[in-house]
């Protein structure tokens, strides 16, 4: 660990240990007392490379986060279940709502998770769903299908939180991408989260 230590740090604890040993002058509670504070001098140095480098790790070793549940959001039966059956083709968990408002009763906050949600239903549309979790201080990534997609309605979904707007008739491929897209995004921001929150601990022992 002396090898970590500033070259003038080094110099200093070997000048006052030569000094403590020369000084025979110097009562033997005197010479105690240097001891201890270049030995609690020592520890205090330690401690905060310790912590730097703790910090720099945080932000630097990827941390392996579980998959997240995806979140299928669409009044129509049968829309709804063909991205149920794509979803499990991709080995993600799946959960299925038949309204926003379904969604937003039965969600608990729980990530990772990402939502897909149609544009047009009855009640809170797909828009409104995108800005009322906003409201809520949810920000799992959204991709919105819509065959409406008129520039008014995507210009608040984009300022809402969704990253992808995929317009029907879409395929298979294509919601496929969107949704991989949508769980490294959760993925990504899961990490950083995780690293700053560290950091912010790590930050708090230095004090």
């Amino acid at each position: 660990m002396l090898a970590k230590l500033d070259r003038c740090d080094a110099t200093e604890v070997a000048v006052t240990t030569f000094c403590i040993k020369k000084c025979g002058g110097l009562s033997r509670l005197t010479r105690s007392c240097a001891v201890k504070y270049v030995l609690l001098s020592l520890a205090e140095k330690f401690f905060v490379m310790y912590a730097i480098e703790s910090l720099f790790r945080a932000f630097n070793e990827p941390i392996l986060m579980s998959l997240p549940t995806i979140h299928i959001v669409d009044d129509d039966t049968d829309s709804r279940q063909v991205v149920v059956e794509l979803v499990r083709s991709m080995n993600l968990a799946v959960e299925s709502y038949v309204s926003a408002e379904d969604f937003i009763s039965r969600y608990n906050g729980k990530r990772p998770a990402c939502v897909v949600t149609d544009k047009k239903m009855p009640g809170m549309n797909g828009v409104e769903l995108i800005e009322r979790l906003r409201e809520m201080d949810i920000t799992i990534p959204i991709v919105m299908v819509t065959g409406f997609a008129d520039v008014p309605s995507t210009v608040r979904a984009i300022r809402g939180g969704a990253i992808t707007l995929i317009e029907k008739p879409c395929g298979r491929a294509e919601l496929r991408k969107g949704i991989e897209e949508a769980v490294q995004l959760e993925q990504e921001n899961l990490q950083k989260s995780v690293q700053f929150d560290e950091a912010k601990r790590l930050v708090a022992t230095l004090d």
